[in-house]
């Protein structure tokens, strides 16, 4: 019984990462897609079954690691080994009260609008708070082709949890 206990505790991340993934595509093919804009603006027309198979064959592709950089040790490495950009996907106000040494402030709600900054030809490695927005802000960027996106899942609350300091 014990170690079925540690084994479900090993999986737990794992589930917790896919399951934050799931809702970040969700949220995006939502805000995309379903909610109503003005004038009908990016809603799904029924007659439209090429957006469900470009959907459907992303959500496909999404290899088995989820693009994810579980903990803070693999973070540490990801950024000793490949030098990517870091990116705080968190509001200005958050990034100002504390945030990982040499990110830049890219918020979730202006990303689209902040793309030059974020390179295509180098990786990048995004977080946020809790891992929420990361997901969204991942989900968004691999699917307008940017291919060297990773997520920190345990963000914000897990490096501090870790002990980690924070730059202001």
């Amino acid at each position: 019984m014990r170690n079925k206990g540690k084994k479900a505790m090993k999986i737990l991340p794992d589930l917790s990462i896919a399951i934050a993934v799931i809702i970040g595509i969700a949220i995006v093919i939502a805000t995309v897609f379903l909610i109503p804009q003005p004038g009908n603006a990016g809603t799904l027309p029924p007659e439209k079954p090429e957006v469900k198979t470009a959907i459907n064959e992303f959500l496909k592709s999404i290899p088995g690691d989820y693009y994810v950089v579980g903990s803070v040790e693999k973070f540490k490495n990801f950024v000793a080994t490949k030098a990517p950009l870091v990116v705080d996907v968190r509001e200005p106000s958050e990034y100002a009260e504390g945030h990982i040494a040499n990110a830049v402030n890219i918020p979730l709600r202006s990303l689209t609008e902040n793309l030059d900054k974020i390179p295509r030809d180098k990786p990048a490695i995004l977080y946020c708070t809790s891992g929420h927005r990361t997901a969204i802000a991942m989900t968004v960027l691999r699917v307008l082709g940017y291919d060297q996106i990773s997520s920190f899942p345990p963000s914000i609350k897990g490096w501090t949890a870790a002990g980690e300091p924070l730059e202001k």
